[in-house]
């Protein structure tokens, strides 16, 4: 692999886990606007008994929304999560498209003299026409 075409790689990584990042950090400032905790307040104080189903449904206990909660108390684990799965499927597509762009491998069987796509049942030379 080139030093251009790492380099590109090495770009499109910090940009997907930069992107990842500031996402979590964007998400984590939206979470905590008071609208969102007057909505959850209402939605707390609401009838517990649905009238539609006939079901109670408990009370919930905590004070914050549970996307606040989450982004306030266990923002590390999120962010490591992201990182992680985020480098993870970076990796994996990045392994994919340089395997779709490189092609198959050609060889040169020494009985037949002409080269060969490493494909069975495909020959390299076809490949080469556009047919």
């Amino acid at each position: 692999m080139s030093t251009v075409s790492r380099s590109l790689w090495i770009c499109a990584y910090f940009t997907l886990i930069g992107a990842l990042v500031g996402s979590l950090f964007y998400l984590r400032v939206q979470t905590g606007e008071m609208q969102k905790q007057d909505e959850w307040d209402a939605w707390r104080g609401a009838e517990v008994h649905d009238v539609k189903t006939h079901v109670l449904r408990k009370r919930p206990k905590s004070q914050l929304p549970p996307m606040t909660a989450l982004l306030q108390d266990h923002f590390g684990t999120c962010l490591a999560g992201a990182v992680i799965f985020g480098s993870a499927l970076f990796v994996t597509f990045s392994f994919l498209i340089r395997g779709v762009w490189k092609g198959a491998p050609t060889t040169i069987h020494e009985d037949a003299g002409e080269p060969q796509s490493a494909v069975a049942g495909t020959d390299a030379s076809d490949d080469l026409d556009g047919s």
